[in-house]
């Protein structure tokens, strides 16, 4: 069973991992389009929006997870 604090390591973990392939395959992109040679040859149009919508499920689902635990406590406060 996925217990809560490994759920938060784990989305946490995704969210690093998607951020930092998105952040590879921009980098990839604008350096080869820059040198005119086009796209790259491993460049799939749906992989930039892939690694975008789970770099936002995972920091979406993370801070869902955490404000559970702030029920009943000074809710305003963390806002």
């Amino acid at each position: 069973m996925l217990y809560k604090t490994n759920a938060k390591s784990l989305l946490v973990t995704s969210a690093i991992v998607s951020w930092l392939l998105l952040l590879a395959y921009v980098l990839l992109t604008a350096e080869r389009s820059l040198a005119g040679t086009g796209l790259p040859g491993f460049a799939f149009p749906f992989l930039s929006n892939l690694l975008t919508v789970v770099f936002i499920v995972s920091v979406f689902l993370f801070q869902r997870m955490h404000t559970e635990t702030l029920k009943g406590i000074d809710f305003i406060g963390y806002l």
